[in-house]
């Protein structure tokens, strides 16, 4: 069988960053890697610092890696030579494009060399550092994590800023219109679920969700009965932010009312990064902890929580409780990257006593907690059996769509 040559680029650091979007990218490599249908090349560029932990990630999943150090080479190109919106109101990537541009003459000629069949590009702001890709023929896909320009706003939205100011609506133009134009250029855009691809004029011929999903860890959850419900999630994260406030201010109040027994357990806050107004008797602020502790909080707590407002992308706290075999409740946002899953009970942020006595309930049920993990792990097993090929299925459509492209 003639597998596909796939090249891979990705501007995340996949060696040692552990946040959503590092794990996201390390199971979509990992996944790539066990396609019958692929072979893989990958690329990869980030800090120096980050290469010895990236080539053995590279020699882990025996895939060949060509490291491009994201830091400048050689003198940049004069900033004069950036558009003007460019260089008057940049957003957050933008800023160091002119001191990346080495990271394209690398690409293009390993472009040159390698001949692929297919270019993935991972998380759609990597697309940037790559402009030669999208001035060739080469059949290619992108990979959105999100919706960029939307979560650009929001983000800024809760820091503060005023969205409605001229400055912050240009801003979201500009994202929505980089965003819209590699998606355009792109034959085919793979989301982690179906919120995040597009639905407007750049939505190309293929557009699939291929939901991100964890090895199942060497340890698993174990039902206690210790009436403890965990979340996990840095409040520097805005999302992660809402939710803390959410949980202490709104939920806390209506279940110790119901259950005063039951106590939270929060992960990614202190008692000294939160307003005081936050603070509650059944609710614990245990600051960042290292793994090992929150390992122990997924094995050990009954339940787990995420009240998270946006449905931008797949939760990563929720794949980490499936990986753990550990039960929980979530908003239907927060079930976005899991659609499949069915009969698993919700929380509405807006209704905070109902929420409270769901909880209530399914903490103090007689083996609802183990049915619950039970039937999560039943559910998450037959759909990935399901998925099995599914990126080699994939990418065999976008080089279609390519030929089709550049006939017309």
């Amino acid at each position: 069988m003639t597998k596909l040559r796939t090249l891979y680029f990705t501007g995340v650091d996949v060696g040692v960053g552990n946040g959503g979007g590092e794990i996201c990218c390390r199971n979509h490599i990992r996944s790539l890697t066990e396609d019958p249908e692929i072979d893989l090349i990958l690329v990869v560029t980030a800090p120096k610092t980050s290469e010895e932990a990236t080539r053995a990630l590279a020699a882990r999943l025996d895939v060949p890696l060509t490291f491009i150090p994201s830091e400048e080479i050689r003198k940049s190109d004069p900033l004069r030579h950036l558009r003007y919106l460019s260089r008057k109101f940049p957003f957050s990537y933008e800023k160091n494009l002119r001191h990346k541009r080495h990271i394209d003459r690398a690409f293009a000629v390993l472009l040159e060399t390698a001949k692929p069949d297919v270019v993935i590009v991972d998380h759609l702001p990597s697309a940037l550092y790559v402009p030669s890709l999208y001035a060739s023929s080469v059949p290619r896909c992108v990979v959105k994590l999100n919706r960029e320009a939307e979560f650009h706003r929001d983000a800024h939205q809760n820091r503060g800023d005023d969205i409605n100011s001229p400055l912050m609506k240009l801003a979201f133009a500009r994202w929505s219109r980089i965003e819209e134009t590699i998606q355009s250029e792109s034959d085919g855009v793979i989301a982690l679920t179906v919120n995040d691809l597009p639905t407007d004029g750049s939505r190309p011929k293929v557009a699939v969700a291929i939901p991100p999903f964890l090895d199942a860890f060497e340890r698993q959850w174990s039902y206690t009965g210790n009436k403890r419900v965990g979340f996990v999630g840095h409040i520097g994260h805005f999302p992660n932010k809402l939710a803390i406030e959410w949980l202490c201010v709104e939920l806390a109040p209506c279940v110790a009312r119901l259950d005063p027994d039951i106590r939270f357990r929060v992960i990614g806050a202190g008692p000294g990064d939160v307003p005081a107004g936050w603070l509650q008797p059944n609710v614990g602020l245990f600051g960042r902890g290292e793994r090992q502790f929150v390992e122990d909080e997924f094995t050990q707590n009954d339940l787990f929580l995420a009240p998270i407002l946006n449905n931008y992308g797949s939760k990563i706290k929720l794949l980490e409780c499936v990986a753990f075999g550990a039960p929980f409740l979530a908003t239907p946002s927060a079930l976005s990257g899991l659609s499949f899953l069915q009969l698993v009970p919700t929380i509405d942020l807006a209704n905070p006593q109902a929420s409270a006595k769901t909880l209530v309930d399914l903490v103090n049920g007689n083996g609802a907690l183990v049915a619950l993990s039970e039937g999560i792990r039943w559910q998450v097993g037959d759909f990935r059996r399901a998925q099995q090929g599914v990126w080699g299925r994939t990418l065999k459509s976008v080089i279609e769509a390519a030929s089709d492209r550049r006939s017309n």
